[in-house]
């Protein structure tokens, strides 16, 4: 499971029928505020949807979510990516999209409906796509009411220097060039920052044979601004990004065996590690942090899902060998990136 790429539920083709993804910002569910999971309920003990919420029994999800929508986010063609500013900078109802894996066209725009759950807008289909089936990386604003998509190919298959963006309001898609000399070399995952009002990327630069994993910057015009550039030396071979209800950054990073999760504080470009922690098995939805805990999706070798939530603690090693601990310092997160 390499070179996968995660929002709020994974896109890995090794694994494509995975059924769960985060519900973010239901409020009728006091559980449900970045903390909780819907899956179709397989192998649960309730059939149909449930709702996973970690250190709380399973329940029920019917009457939480849109049948039609819960019908989409399980085609294993699609992608649900939610927004992780949902709660609190939300400029209107929609929380989210669903997203076809290959051409990148919008199945589905994600309310919250008067209930409180989630319905869908659209009953005419899939619209603005691609053709080049690059992989997808995108995210959701709650605060613009956009999706944004990056790291698309143009027909000879060369990184294209734009952002591509569909307007919930406006209801149209947008192609925004990116400005200046700094340029966007691999992107593999990315968050809307609703603190600074930016996208946040993990992007990777293969050069002579060498690969560096950089975390940037893009505000408002679309600009690239470096905060992070490290030589790839860590076991890990994805990434996942998210932002944190508190303003944080948080970055996943796994492989086949085991994942990591560091928590960044952001003033400006400079980033500081504020926590940082190990685990066995691969991630299948990266962490979000909220005001009570780290929250993610494992996948063990038996190939249980298992929902998670980490404490939040400074420094904390849940699974791997004590010398993975130490004091935090900038060069902690080179075990990571």
């Amino acid at each position: 499971m390499t070179e996968s790429i995660v929002m709020q539920r994974n896109i890995c083709p090794s694994d494509p029928g995975l059924e769960i993804f985060r519900a973010n910002d239901i409020s009728t569910c006091p559980r449900c505020a970045g903390s909780s999971f819907i899956s179709d309920g397989t192998n649960v003990v309730n059939p149909g949807p449930s709702l996973f919420t970690p250190g709380m029994p399973t329940v029920s999800a019917a009457g939480l979510v849109d049948p039609l929508v819960l019908s989409e986010a399980f085609d294993s063609a699609n992608v649900v990516v939610m927004a992780s500013d949902s709660a609190g900078w939300s400029t209107g109802a929609r929380r989210g999209a669903i997203v076809n894996a290959a051409d990148h066209s919008i199945v589905n725009i994600l309310d919250t409906n008067a209930s409180g759950g989630i319905s869908g807008e659209m009953g005419s289909g899939p619209i603005f796509g691609t053709t080049t089936d690059p992989p997808l990386v995108a995210a959701v604003s709650g605060r613009r009411q956009e999706i944004a998509f990056f790291g698309e190919l143009d027909a000879g298959r060369q990184l294209l220097p734009s952002v591509r963006v569909y307007d919930f309001d406006q209801g149209r898609q947008i192609v925004k060039p990116i400005l200046g000399t700094e340029l966007l070399h691999g992107p593999v995952a990315v968050t809307y920052h609703p603190e600074d009002n930016a996208y946040w990327l993990v992007d990777r630069q293969v050069s002579a044979g060498c690969r560096t994993n950089r975390i940037v910057r893009m505000p408002l015009g679309l600009g690239v601004q470096v905060a992070e550039s490290r030589q790839h030396q860590s076991k890990y071979t994805d990434f996942g990004i998210t932002s944190g209800t508190d303003g944080s950054i948080v970055l996943s990073a796994w492989n086949k065996d085991h994942h990591a999760i560091a928590v960044l504080g952001v003033n400006g470009l400079t980033m500081s590690l504020k926590a940082l922690y190990f685990g066995h098995d691969p991630m299948v939805i990266s962490a979000y942090k909220n005001a009570d805990a780290i929250t993610f999706v494992t996948r063990s070798r038996d190939g249980t899902v298992k929902p998670q939530a980490q404490g939040l603690r400074r420094t904390h090693d849940h699974d791997l060998d004590d010398d993975e601990v130490g004091d935090l310092d900038e060069h902690e997160l080179e075990k990571i990136l």
